[in-house]
């Protein structure tokens, strides 16, 4: 018989207890209907009533009460359970005056208030220029200035026309003038960005908080750090460092991260549609009409630009729309100087001694670039609580480059070295007369290599598309306010010489080239040929000037590389507020997830050409290239016959249209003379093999964190964030020579058998593993204009992704030296501190000094270090390498290096000077320094192009009178380490330099030089809808320089032309 449990048993108990809080939800719903009853709500929005713009960020205060809020998006706000009758409501903006308004509160229902702020510094010029006079420069600075003064966290914000028009629109462009930003040009180009001097890799970039996908210009090595050439400043309305994130933001940003925020039509009330109409051209090439261009065609050089953007709202204001269109064009020539040095093996006379200069690179490269992008926003105010957004973005990037490159190369064969000391015991047979200017160069052979001249340069046309879709959702109910939101990301860079009917790479060389070099300024050099043929006296007057000369050492290379990113990302978060504790309080926990998918392929095959005619091949001087290059680095070139003239340049495209009338398959066998390019079938089928990566990168996070409102003037954040990584990569892995000898069964390392078993095997690796990252920020505000902040937070860089994919790679020289994908490489973390003091001016400044340290844990570095033959490497032990095979033998790898540490300091300041006399009340300045200081500023350089640059300004003078406007934009970088050579890594981080005897160009430091930019912008208003602008990118043609040791040793000098863009804007 089944008993019946007893009467308050613990079963009966647990049954009962839902009755409880129903009890009690009941009685609370019947409370708050009864107060809902007496009381109404006012939601209402805050408007620029100059601008026509709704104002995030306001503060709006309850006059009477102790309640505040601060406005949404769209510039909403919202008091509700307020006492029927009347109301009066208080609304303070930066750089608008206080208003203060009165409505009447039904007794049920909501009232809905628009307060329309203005300004009397604003005058009668408001009503003459409208919306044109104020909207730009100063109201997009005190959006920005407003929303980084509420912020929780230490963040910088800008607007995005706070500079004016930025070159082509580039987005980096307009960072690098940001305090903390520096930026990394690849020649004329900004690629990447740094934030407080760091490596690009530390910096997260977002968005609307999305993360971008980054095709990293198709090559595994570039790692994790993302390239703006696919982003565009059109339609963006905010850019936001975010340099303290909270537990909200994804922890992959040592230095933090920079989110650009799209428009939505919600923050601007009517239709506005925005124009700009523009040409841009470089002073090299200053020329109306068609010059012989990039391509062997004619062209304009100047390129034509411009951008539509439309917004406004429909269904009685519920749909917003923002939809933009952009085209940028720009043009430049890129003189680069190139010459090479042979130091000597002493470790300890780098900054003394003479080094023998081997060769001079001079590089003409003609680059057009454009950018197009296509914007859509869409928001939908499906009801009071609830809106609906979309947003998408498709941007677009080409870019032909076309290297036109002569080479001269010294005979250093016989320079020789004090055994003992390692320095240079004078000159050689080959290299005489030699001064820190000047030397002559003797062939020693007609057919050696050892004193050349060299056609070079590479050509190929950059292609880049990013598309980005983002459907998102944001509901409140009373306290609780739930975001969520779906994002996917793609984006594809990709190269195709073939497809473009060029060839990427043609080289010949001619021999035995006599001749002597002097450089009477930096880069002005002076070569003179002395002979062809062996030895000095010879009479062979071949002249280097003559393409038909260059018939040794040909080759042609094609090009086939893209790569493809996608990210797909889901979120959603809740957030739930208690503005009635005694001590304000706003919850919020999310989770989301990310998975990033990235393929690239890699192939370059090559054919040597036959370029000796007497040896059934052809003659390149049938095949002169039409545009005649022009190095602008004040050369003199001179033949064996006195003839001064330009470097030969061979006809890419001609040589192009016979190569295609040939077999051209990489990996045909047959070689005839009767075929002038014939496949190096061996490398090519290598290269192909070694040359495809495939990435994916699964990550889960999910947070908490709590926001706590002490008093009125001190607020803390604090919060925890849980991620969890899991990679897997696929590539090659070498298997070694000793077993692709026994697989294939032949010795020949050409041989296709053996390359495919060498290199065949792809590889899969897998790694996971998971982290806490608690992060803390502290706002405390004793007065309306005074904040100080303080900020904790962890953080984490994940391994490159040449890390998560690929085995070992053998180069077999004796000894041989081992490459190793370190799939064991742990994450590297950090704990973050910054503090920062801010004042704000009226009506539109800020002036801000910070301080911030980063603990590194596990950093990562490239080592290369000697194997120990008694402790084989396991991996290296299993190709079949012995104690004998590997003594000398070196392992290059990356690994965690332990701690280390970086220190530094920010100091900004900005501000419109309205409150000056007459003309000069239209004045507005900017100024910002960076100091940053690692614990071994080496163990930051070991990558190349990594190496941290101390000291980083900006500064920046507006000035508006009347009609007219300048802006005058000053950005400089100080130096910093590009590479180090000649040096072994231990596991720990020591750096030792090489031995005296390990070779040329032990133990150097290679730099990036100092440099300095300014802008200039200038705008003149001819009515209310357009206006007229001229401005000049790099006004004084700033020279970009590499050297290495000592600025007289130049490795690189790269001038671009300052580039002026003249156009038409304006709104209506």
């Amino acid at each position: 018989m089944q008993k019946r449990p007893p009467t308050g048993s613990r079963l009966s108990r647990s049954k009962s207890l839902p009755i409880v809080p129903g009890v009690l939800s009941m009685s609370l719903i019947a409370a708050l209907a009864a107060s809902i009853a007496e009381a109404g709500t006012i939601s209402g929005r805050v408007l620029n009533s100059s601008t026509g713009q709704y104002l995030k960020n306001a503060q709006v205060e309850l006059v009477g009460s102790d309640r505040t809020t601060v406005t949404r998006d769209g510039g909403y706000f919202t008091f509700s359970d307020v006492a029927a009758g009347e109301a009066k409501v208080a609304v303070n903006y930066t750089g608008l005056d206080r208003l203060e308004q009165s409505v009447t509160v039904p007794e049920t229902g909501t009232v809905n208030p628009e307060l329309a702020l203005t300004s009397k510094d604003y005058g009668s010029e408001t009503i003459e220029l409208a919306a044109f006079t104020v909207g730009a420069q100063r109201e997009g600075n005190a959006k920005a200035i407003v929303e980084q003064k509420q912020a929780l966290n230490i963040k910088t914000v800008i607007a995005s026309d706070a500079f004016g028009d930025v070159t082509e629109g580039n987005v980096g462009e307009f960072l690098k003038l940001l305090p903390g930003i520096s930026v990394d040009y690849v020649e004329a180009d900004v690629r990447t960005v740094r934030v407080r001097g760091l490596s690009p890799k530390y910096a997260n970039v977002t968005l609307d908080g999305n993360p971008l996908a980054n095709a990293a210009s198709s090559n595994i090595a570039t790692g994790r750090q993302f390239e703006f050439e696919q982003v565009s400043l059109a339609t963006l309305e905010t850019v936001e460092v975010n340099k303290s994130p909270t537990a909200d933001m994804p922890a992959a940003g040592l230095t933090g991260s920079i989110n650009v925020k799209s428009k939505s039509a919600f923050s601007q009330k009517g239709r506005q549609i925005k124009y700009n109409a523009n040409f841009n051209i470089n002073e090299y090439t200053l020329d109306a009409g068609r010059t012989m261009g990039w391509d062997n065609r004619e062209h304009y050089k100047w390129q034509p630009g411009g951008n539509v953007e439309f917004s406004d709202t429909f269904l009685g204001g519920r749909l917003g729309v923002v939809a933009g269109v952009s085209h940028s064009g720009s043009y430049v020539e890129q003189k680069i100087f190139i010459p090479t040095y042979q130091f000597d093996r002493n470790a300890n006379n780098n900054q003394e001694e003479l080094p023998v200069i081997t060769s001079f690179n001079m590089q003409d490269g003609l680059k057009p670039t454009w950018r197009d992008s296509v914007v859509v926003n869409l928001d939908y105010k499906a009801s009071d609580d609830l809106t609906l957004s979309l947003r998408s973005s498709y941007n677009t990037y080409d870019a032909p480059f076309h290297n036109r490159n002569w080479v001269m190369t010294a005979n250093t064969s016989n320079v020789a070295y004090d055994t003992t000391t390692g320095n240079l015991t004078g000159t050689g047979a080959g290299l005489t007369n030699r001064t820190a200017t000047s030397a002559t160069s003797t062939s020693t052979s007609a057919t050696a290599t050892n004193s050349t001249a060299t056609v070079q340069g590479s050509n190929l046309r950059k292609y880049g598309a990013t598309f980005s879709i983002s459907p998102s959702m944001n509901w409140k109910l009373g306290n609780l306010e739930f975001d969520g939101s779906l994002s996917y990301s793609n984006a594809r860079n990709w190269y195709d010489s073939v497809a473009e009917g060029f060839l990427s790479q043609v080289q010949a060389r001619m021999n035995g080239v006599s001749w002597n070099y002097s450089l009477p300024t930096e880069t002005g050099i002076q070569i003179r040929q002395i002979a062809t043929g062996s030895g000095a006296t010879a009479s062979n007057n071949a002249s280097l000037l003559d393409l038909s000369n260059y018939n040794s050492g040909a080759s042609v290379n094609a090009e086939e590389r893209n790569s493809k990113d996608q990210v797909w990302t889901a979120r959603g978060d809740l957030k739930i507020k208690f503005d009635h504790w005694s001590l304000p309080t706003t919850f919020k926990v999310g989770a989301d997830s990310r998975l990033e998918v990235r393929d690239i392929e890699n192939f370059n095959p090559s054919w040597a050409l036959n370029a000796n005619p007497a040896a059934g091949g052809i003659n390149l001087g049938n095949y002169r290239d039409p545009y005649i290059p022009d190095f602008q680095k004040g050369e003199s070139i001179v033949d064996v016959n006195g003839v001064v003239g330009p470097a030969p340049s061979p006809d890419k495209w001609k040589l192009y249209d016979l190569f295609r009338s040939y077999n051209t398959d990489p990996f045909l066998t047959t070689t005839t003379a009767q075929q002038p390019f014939n496949a190096n079938v061996g490398n090519n089928l290598r290269n192909k093999l070694q040359s495809m990566w495939d990435i994916k990168e699964q990550i889960y996070s999910g947070y908490a964190m709590a926001t706590v409102e002490v008093n009125k003037e001190l607020q803390v954040l604090a919060g925890v964030r849980y991620e969890k990584t899991t990679t897997e990569g696929r590539a090659f892995d070498d298997i070694g020579g000793a077993r692709a000898v026994t697989i294939s069964g032949t010795t020949n390392t050409n041989a296709p058998g053996y390359i495919q078993a060498r290199y065949g095997q792809r590889i899969t690796k897998e790694k996971s593993y998971d982290n806490f990252f608690p992060s803390m920020q502290v706002r405390y505000e004793p007065s309306r204009d005074f904040v100080i902040r303080g900020a904790y937070f962890a953080s984490i860089l994940r391994p490159d992704f040449g890390n998560v994919a690929g085995g070992i790679s053998v180069n077999d020289s004796i000894p041989p030296t081992f490459t190793v994908s370190n799939a064991t490489l742990k994450p590297e973390t950090a704990h973050n501190f910054d503090v920062r003091v801010e004042y704000y001016f009226e009506p539109v400044g800020v002036i801000s000094l910070g301080a911030f340290r980063k603990e590194i844990t596990d950093i990562q570095l490239q080592t290369t270090s000697p194997i120990d033959p008694s402790n084989i490497p396991e991996a290296i032990a299993q190709l079949g390498y012995d104690a004998t095979a590997v003594n000398g033998a070196f392992i290059a790898q990356n690994v965690n290096g332990g701690d280390s540490s970086v220190w530094g300091l920010e100091a900004d300041y900005s501000q419109q000077l309205s409150f000056l006399p007459g003309a000069l009340r239209g004045l507005g300045v900017f100024a910002n320094v960076t100091y940053i200081k690692p614990k071994d500023v080496r163990l930051f350089s070991l990558t190349a192009e990594d190496g941290i640059a101390e000291w980083a300004s900006n500064a920046g003078v507006s000035w508006k009178w009347k009609r007219f406007s300048t802006q005058v934009k000053f950005n400089w970088r100080d130096q910093s380490i590009r590479a180090i050579t000649g040096v072994t890594v231990s596991n720990t981080g020591v750096i030792t330099p090489t031995l005296p005897n390990g070779g040329n160009g032990s133990n150097r430091v290679q730099y990036t030089a100092a440099r300095k930019q300014v802008d200039l912008n200038m705008d003149y208003k001819l009515h209310r809808s357009a206006t007229i602008f001229f401005n000049v990118s790099n006004v004084f043609d700033e020279e970009s320089v590499q050297f290495v040791e000592q600025r007289a040793w130049i490795q690189r000098h790269g001038q671009f032309g300052a580039r002026f863009t003249l156009g038409v804007k304006g709104s209506f």
